[in-house]
């Protein structure tokens, strides 16, 4: 076996008798194997505790300054050493002097023959496994050490000595392996327990030798003495007390201040042991003040353990303080508790503090009921906080129009306190301030209102939760019958708890916007919420979509927190499915009053469409704010969210829809009638009415009447062609059921207004011909019976026919050519009938007269055949038949001369009744 090495010494100085513990290779085999062990020149093999070949224990000796640790074996001989051991010297009070000092005494050193004898205990007794301490850094909490072997004690020589704690105290870090060798070790030493009176022996040779020389002297002594017959025992004992006398009188003094001296010690040591619980009271406000309170919790825990139960009177005092101290911690928290708001997880690190300094209260539920009654008074602060600024908002705005009628802002004094409370803070301060747009207070209190819930109420509930699931305490559960009852008390008050703060918020929430919705509760618990000055008429309905989202996101918030399937969901939902249906009925409403006065905004300007003919904007407009109504529903309303329920799956929800939407329909075929029909302010000096003496004079941008009803007409024709149907497939898009009925009352309205329309513009037209086709045909006293030779048509004939080319035209410049064989057919049916009656009720022919009217009617009939029905061409072949024909070939070729003059001259008026004709075949 190689040398021993010594690599490493712990202490490596002090003086003679230091426990040092020497490390290094090869330090032998086994115990007998180690013959020699010098430290600083000196043998102190005698002291060595060989505990494995890489570690021994020894006490240094009487070598002063810095010198090597030599040790030699059996197996490897004499070795080396890397490391020095400093000597220090030991001055010695001997008993008789005097020290300021403490004197340890435990290891007294003695001389004898130049031998160095210790006088003490088993020196590796705080390693009972022989496991290296590089490794047990890491130490394991006193405190819970306490906590898991309360009354217990890591002191091998005490009673209370308990094996785990010595392991956790010591071997925290060691591995199984290491536990394994030291229980092995532990057993070796155990069996070699016989051998341990012959190490005591050679440990205090020195003692025994000095007490055998003792012994022999005073037996060789004794022996001459009684053979000289000098002294007899009798003499001795007098000498002996004489001696004890003596030895009184003068140690007297040396012994009683030993006595002092280890009564001194003694309560130094009882201090110096026990200073925990004499320094706690100061270490607990130190470490309050710090807030460090898991330290304070820890160090009272252990006391309690130690000294509640204590009979001794200083630490009974102490104990006393300590108590004091933690009460009015106690009081500390358990204001700190109740102090509202403050963080979800501050409240339950107090709880639990309170838990383990053992409140006699139950800090959890007083936080909950706490926490409950501030949230209720919060949400009715809120409310009456706005409903004061409404009303002081509204007796301003009433002394304003009081003063200034005409005014359209409101402008504000520079007083900072007045502009705050009316607008709020956080305006700007200025000398004057124009309002033109303010958000109302009854939104701003929907907005705070959900703020609050959404901040506050989610550490509510999981205050709650973590409370009846346990997790608030560091204890068993108390699991009595009473513990059970009383656990289910609050239960139940806990939901209904939640239950009356989430009906508080609706009903605060219902009372500002759906006020109706309140009529079934009580007229006491309906007082509760109101107070708003405003009705909720007087709210402007923009308004309502933003509260709507903002009820939305709450209640999605609260949905975040309360379980899916829990009945506390209900309410919210409740709510936000009335405000979205109706605020459906109020985005719709207000659409058909905005197109109801669609009419205020027609500009008469047309836009021409190949297909649709021309059309002014209006339908256009009315096809936008439908369009942007029902986007905005979209967004705010229709669009179902997760836990939300589709309000189209409630049946009077769809019925009012789609009664709202026939009445968007209603609205705007009356706009359509009023732009047709509704006549604007004319100026009482002109002579003569415009719209009726058929001028194309406009009036304040207005066109006359029958021009009016034309465009009317063609905006009727497209909007029901165009826009409805685009309109009722974003409606089914949307997801609004039953448009099939809309459309239908759309087609019905728009074919009846089309027929008036029609008739109006008719009659309009005809009516001028009509009433002048019988003064034209009897001008400058004209008379069929003495009429002369015919020269060309008659000018009531062309006359009649340029008032229905003019129509065709402003048909045709407007309307799409559709309508043209509709409207053109009916007035020459109505001209053709007026001119038969004219022709029935000529009385008498000459043969001139009957020429001239057989002319006027061919011309007639050769322009217009095209656009005759057949019950009025038969009129009109009647008309032709009443007149009397000429058998004279002469008379034939008149006609036909005249005829074809008369076609030369309105080629072009008859080019438009033949291009009505072929887009009429078509």
């Amino acid at each position: 076996m190689p040398p021993p090495l010594v690599s490493g010494v712990s202490p490596n100085e002090g003086p003679p008798g230091t426990l040092i513990t020497i490390r290094g290779e090869n330090l032998g085999v086994d115990v007998r194997d180690v013959i020699s062990l010098q430290i600083c020149g000196v043998e102190m093999v005698l002291t060595a505790d060989w505990i494995s070949n890489k570690k021994i224990f020894a006490r240094s000796g009487q070598g002063v300054g810095k010198g090597d640790i030599i040790i030699s074996t059996k197996s490897g001989g004499t070795g080396t050493s890397n490391v020095t051991f400093n000597g220090t010297q030991l001055t010695q009070i001997l008993p008789t002097q005097k020290s300021a000092v403490f004197v340890d005494e435990t290891h007294t050193f003695l001389t004898a023959w130049d031998k160095h004898r210790v006088v003490t205990d088993e020196i590796a007794a705080d390693n009972l496994l022989g496991l290296s301490d590089e490794d047990s850094e890491k130490k394991f909490p006193l405190t819970k050490l306490l906590e898991y072997f309360p009354r217990c004690s890591g002191n091998v020589t005490a009673s209370n000595f308990s094996p785990y704690w010595y392991l956790l105290e010591n071997n925290a870090g060691t591995s199984f392996a290491d536990l394994k060798a030291g229980l092995e070790f532990l057993k070796s030493r155990r069996s070699s327990s016989s051998k341990e009176p012959l190490s005591f022996v050679k440990t205090n040779v020195s003692t025994f030798m000095e007490c055998q020389d003792a012994l022999v002297t005073m037996h060789n002594k004794l022996t001459w003495d009684e053979n000289q017959k000098i002294m007899s025992l009798d003499k001795l004992n007098m000498l002996l007390q004489a001696a004890d006398k003596d030895a009184d009188s003068l140690f007297h003094d040396i012994i009683r201040r030993k006595e002092k001296a280890d009564a001194t010690r003694n309560t130094l040591g009882i201090l110096n042991r026990f200073k925990f619980l004499f320094y706690l009271p100061p270490s607990i406000r130190s470490n309050i003040a710090k807030g460090d309170y898991d330290l304070v919790i820890n160090d009272y825990t252990r006391a309690k353990l130690l000294f509640r139960d204590t009979e001794v009177a200083v630490f009974k005092e102490f104990y006393g303080e300590v108590e004091k101290e933690v009460q009015k911690f106690r009081e500390s928290l358990h204001e700190k508790l109740l102090q509202m708001p403050s963080p979800l997880e501050e409240k339950k690190k107090i709880i639990r503090h309170l838990v383990d300094l053992e409140y006699t209260g139950n800090p959890a539920w007083e936080c909950i009921t706490t926490q409950y009654k501030w949230l209720v008074s919060c949400l009715f602060n809120c409310l009456t906080e706005h409903t004061n600024r409404e009303h002081d908002e509204y007796r301003y705005s009433k002394g304003q129009r009081a003063r200034t009628k005409s005014s359209i802002s409101i402008t504000l004094n520079s007083s900072k306190d007045f502009r705050e409370q009316l607008l709020g803070p956080g305006v700007p301060h200025a000398q004057s301030q124009a309002v033109k747009i303010k958000t109302p207070q009854r939104v701003l209190f929907v907005e705070e209102l959900s703020d609050l819930l959404t901040e506050h109420f989610p550490a509510f509930y999981r205050l709650g939760h973590a409370y009846f699931e346990g997790q608030l305490l560091r204890k068993e559960r108390d699991d009595s019958h009473r513990a059970k009852i009383e656990q289910k008390q609050n239960l139940n008050a806990f939901k209904h708890m939640i239950g009356l703060v989430l009906k508080t918020y609706c009903n605060l929430v219902r009372n500002a916007f759906l006020p109706e919705s309140l009529a079934d509760l009580p007229e006491e618990t309906r007082r509760a919420y109101e107070g708003w000055t405003l009705t909720k008429a007087e709210l402007p309905s923009a308004w309502l979509p933003q509260c709507v989202r903002t009820v939305r996101q709450c209640a999605e918030a609260l949905r975040n927190v309360i379980p899916p399937e829990s009945e506390f969901n209900n309410l919210p939902q409740e709510l936000v499915f009335d405000l979205r249906t109706d605020t459906m009925r109020t985005i719709l409403k207000q659409a058909i009053d905005d197109v109801s006065k669609l009419n205020t905004k027609e500009t008469w300007v047309l836009d021409t469409n190949d297909s649709s003919g021309s059309t002014t904007q209006l339908p256009g407009m009315f096809e936008n704010c439908i369009n942007e109504s029902v986007s905005h529903l979209n967004d705010v309303v229709i669009r179902v969210k997760a836990g939300e329920h589709d309000i189209f799956n409630d049946r009077t929800t769809q019925e009012q829809a789609t009664a709202l939407c026939i009445d968007l329909v209603k609205a705007y075929i009356q706009t359509l009638e009023k732009c047709a029909f509704d006549e604007p302010a004319q100026d009482d000096s002109m002579n003569s009415d415009p719209l009726l003496d058929g001028s194309t004079k406009m009036l304040d941008g207005v066109p006359p009447l029958r021009r009016r009803l034309i465009i009317t007409l063609s905006n009727c024709h497209y909007s029901l062609e165009k826009i409805m149907p685009r309109l009722v497939e974003t409606l089914d898009k949307h997801g609004y059921h039953e448009t099939n009925k809309v459309m239908q009352f759309a087609e019905e309205s728009f074919d009846e207004l089309d027929a008036k329309l029609f008739d109006q513009y008719v009659e309009l037209k005809v009516e001028p011909i009509v009433g002048q086709l019988e003064q034209s045909m009897y001008t400058g006293q004209f008379d069929w019976s003495t009429a002369k030779e015919p020269m060309s048509v008659r000018d009531y004939i062309k006359e009649c026919i340029s008032h229905i080319v003019e129509a065709h035209a402003e048909v045709y410049s407007i309307l799409s050519t559709d309508f043209l064989p509709r409207i053109i057919s009916h007035i020459v049916d109505v001209v053709a009938e007026e001119i038969n009656r004219l022709i029935f009720s000529i009385t008498k022919f000459n043969k001139n007269g009957a020429l001239q009217a057989r002319i006027d009617l061919l011309a007639f009939k050769l322009a217009v055949e095209r656009c005759l029905t057949a019950k009025y061409r038969k009129c009109l072949d009647e008309a032709i038949a009443r007149v009397p024909k000429s058998n004279q070939h002469k008379d034939e070729q008149k006609i036909d001369r005249i005829i074809n003059q008369f076609q030369q001259q309105f080629k072009f008026h008859l080019l438009a009744f033949s291009q009505l004709d072929i887009l009429s075949d078509e």
